[in-house]
């Protein structure tokens, strides 16, 4: 490494012209090792933009190397497949180094010198500034010194120094209607961003209605800021703040290599900050017009940085007008010093990988089918229930889903990795956290039961629901819920208005459970290994139910009514949907067999067998169809065999969104096995094995956007099936125990569950619980 001479431009005015000096010592460097340092902001945005290229390694040492690209996260871009390509930049200085492998291919052939002095094909540069501007902006990527920020693009090159004034002791020259020249060539030739690393004076009129008719064609404009540490920003760059600029001029202003930190030789924000972003402008890699490695700082050198990312944005989402680039850049950018837009660092710190994310409202890519966009979140679209348990880690139906961002930029994500699922708990824990009683009356041919509970440590008071009470079993409250007992008092009245019609109606209470309560009688307490017939099958909240029966010949009828939530959780708070179900029953009991056999619709306002599915699915509400199965064989005075089973089939009610329709089939079963009498008067055992409400089969159908076309806004749509069947499948094995105590009752119980939840990388579910109860 040797020292030698350098340059640090600085920008100043002499009467007319535009002044360019060298005065500042900087180190020379005949080759660079990767002293960039850092880390290159290497995360993709999320999701990704379609299509995205064979995977590469950006992240190399020449990527290392080109410091500027490294604090504005370039690297981000590169892996998304930013390069640049096809996007012409405008560079409006002492020209470049055409047999620089660096810029080969790439010199467009409208290049020219714009001073009228020269001959119209001389762009070589002999000042070092051009060079240095153009590599920073789009040297190539070819594992040699530095690679520019958009290493692909093609560079319009328009030199505009005054003939003789370079290399002279004050510095290069240019006149404002050599520049003004520059953009006029740039708007001719489509150049999408132009690169003016000069200042000094107030713009002239020529140059004034230059910018006047770039802008008018969204051409977006970067100057530098200039190199006095002053608290505004030359007046050259103050055309930002001009009518004609339209918003649609930037002005470049310089940070140090700690990404925080004004450079002091950058002059501030101040009156400008509106249009003021900062960039690396100190201690940069770029080369000079021999091709040699320099070191060099000014905001003539942060300039060039803005333009390449707004070439990486141009290629990248070609939706983009001008002055949507210009936001994004301003809205995206990494806030420094007083909060918001302030005087010094103006709209803050120029972010590559904030640019690249998805901004504002995110909607489908439906096109005609929705040209208002349905909403989609990034992060959270709705919630599978129970019964669903891990199907969202299954299959690849929602890869690649295309969306659209605030600026009708295409993204692709997959939305099935933005389903949650209900918080697994430990249930057993959670069904004895309680403390209940119960109360009941009778007069006459009618009964009230009442049972009441208070949480421990909160002060309020829940009740239960069962004819096994009191109930601290999620059946009446929430199929796996268990943790957070309902809070609602519950309240059971029964009657007979004759001798063959019974009537009940409860409040916070299930259906089935009333119809159960007909039959009276004494069964095993189980807390965790639920009935089929007691619950819908996911979380929810017991409401009002009703039931009536009618016995003639040896049948009874049954007709049930039930009203409930669906629950939904989050952190912060659970969300309830209603549900109402309605079932007819008909069982028969003749010398040691009892059957029945039922069947039951059940209509969810906004979700589907509990799941909780966004706009973006269009999923609001279902309807189920069930068919249930009940039989018992008392086949001894002591034992009992008893089982039951409920089948379903769900239809998805469509909203629109992805969801074309969607069946499923659901099923959940229970065996028993029950003693009473065995060692001492009046005891209770109990086994059952059970299988929660399980979809077997189906899920929704999606038209899913695939790709999308920028030229006509449309999306291609493929047809796809999202499974909701589990890979797991949760079996409980409950035993229980109850026996008269000292005036009470003693319960045990003994659960263990397999896969819960039915996620099969859950662990087993097991414990043991042993309770004691009073009668008062």
């Amino acid at each position: 490494m040797a020292m030698g001479h350098a340059f640090i431009p600085v920008e100043r005015v002499q009467g007319a012209r535009i002044v360019l000096s060298a005065i500042w010592p900087a180190i020379l460097l005949t080759s660079l090792s990767a002293c960039g340092g850092g880390g290159g902001g290497g995360t993709n945005s999320t999701p990704t933009p379609p299509a995205p290229p064979v995977a590469t390694n950006y992240n190399t040492s020449e990527y290392q190397r080109s410091r500027g690209s490294v604090r504005m996260d370039a690297l981000s871009a590169y892996n998304q497949g930013a390069s640049g390509q096809n996007v012409t930049v405008g560079i409006i200085d002492t020209g470049i180094n055409t047999a620089s492998p660096e810029f080969s291919g790439r010199i467009s052939t409208a290049s020219r010198d714009v001073t009228g002095s020269r001959s119209v094909s001389d762009i070589q540069d002999i000042d070092e500034h051009g060079t240095a501007v153009a590599a920073i902006i789009g040297a190539a990527r070819n594992d040699v010194g530095i690679m520019g920020v958009a290493f692909n693009s093609t560079l319009l090159v328009l030199r505009a120094d005054a003939p003789g004034t370079c290399g002279t002791s004050t510095g290069c020259e240019f006149f404002d209607t050599a520049i003004a020249q520059g953009v006029n060539v740039s708007v001719a030739n489509n150049a999408r961003v132009i690169n003016i690393s000069l200042g000094g004076g107030a713009a002239g009129s020529v140059f004034r209605n230059a910018i006047d008719n770039a802008t008018a064609n969204g051409k977006i404009v970067v100057i530098s800021a200039g190199n006095e540490g002053g608290v505004d920003p030359d007046a050259f760059a103050l055309i930002a703040n001009d009518a004609v600029a339209r918003g649609l001029v930037i002005i470049a202003g310089s940070h140090d290599l700690d990404g925080t930190t004004l450079s002091s030789f950058s002059n501030k924000a101040g009156i400008g900050q509106n249009n003021y972003l900062a960039a690396l402008g100190s201690n940069v890699a770029t080369i000079d017009e021999n091709g040699v490695d320099v070191i060099a700082s000014g905001t003539s050198f942060s300039a060039p940085h803005i333009s390449g990312a707004i070439a990486l944005l141009a290629q990248a989402f070609p939706n983009l007008t001008g002055a949507q680039i210009v936001d994004l850049l301003y809205t995206s950018a990494i806030d420094l010093g007083a909060v918001g837009v302030d005087a010094i660092y103006g709209r803050g710190k120029l972010s590559l990988t904030r640019a690249f994310q998805p901004q504002g409202r995110t909607s489908l890519a439906l096109g005609a089918a929705s040209p208002d966009g349905v909403a989609v979140s990034l992060t959270s679209n709705g919630m599978l229930s129970a019964p669903m348990g891990d199907s969202a880690l299954q299959g690849q139906a929602l890869s690649g889903t295309v969306f659209l961002d605030g600026y009708g930029r295409a993204y692709q994500g997959d939305l099935a990795r933005t389903l949650g699922r209900a918080p697994q708990s430990r249930r057993l824990v959670g069904s004895l956290m309680g403390q209940g009683r119960s109360f009941a009356a009778n007069a006459g041919g009618a009964s009230l039961r009442l049972s009441f509970g208070q949480r421990e440590g909160d002060g309020q008071h829940y009740l239960h629901s069962s004819a096994e009470q009191p109930r601290l079993s999620p059946e009446g409250y929430g199929f796996g819920a268990g943790v957070t007992p309902a809070r609602a008092m519950a309240a059971t009245v029964m009657g007979r208005i004759s001798s063959r019609t019974q009537l009940a109606f409860g409040f916070s209470q299930i259906g089935s459970d009333l119809a159960r309560q007909f039959d009276g009688g004494e069964e095993a307490r189980f807390l965790l290994a639920n009935s089929p017939l007691s619950t819908p099958g996911f979380d929810h909240r017991a409401g009002q139910a009703f039931a009536i029966r009618h016995e003639r010949g040896g049948y009874a009828f049954t007709v049930t009514a039930e009203s409930g939530d669906a629950l939904g959780w989050s952190p912060e708070r659970v969300d309830k949907y209603p549900y109402r179900m309605v079932g007819a029953s008909a069982t028969h009991r003749g010398g040691h067999w009892q059957w029945g056999v039922g069947a039951g619709l059940m209509d969810e306002q906004a979700t589907m067998l509990g799941g909780i599915f966004g706009p973006a699915f269009g999923v609001g509400g279902a309807r189920t169809y069930l068919i249930d199965g009940q039989a018992r064989l008392d086949f001894s005075p002591h034992w009992t065999v008893a089982g039951q089973m409920r089948q379903g089939w769900t239809q998805a009610q469509l909203s629109g969104g992805l969801a074309t329709g969607g069946v499923i089939l659901s099923r959940s079963f229970a065996v028993d096995v029950m003693g009473k009498n065995l060692m001492m008067r009046g005891d209770r055992l109990g086994l059952r094995m059970s299988q929660p409400l399980r979809v077997e089969r189906g899920g929704l159908r999606l038209a899913v956007p695939v790709s999308y076309d920028y030229a006509s806004r449309t999306a291609t749509l493929a047809s796809r099936q999202f499974g909701l069947t589990p890979s797991g499948r949760e079996i409980d094995l409950e035993a229980n125990y109850g026996v008269r105590l000292m005036g009470g009752w003693i319960d045990t119980n003994l659960f263990w569950g397999r896969q819960p939840g039915h996620i099969a990388a859950q662990p087993h579910d097991m414990g043991m619980a042993v309770r004691y109860g009073l009668h008062f």
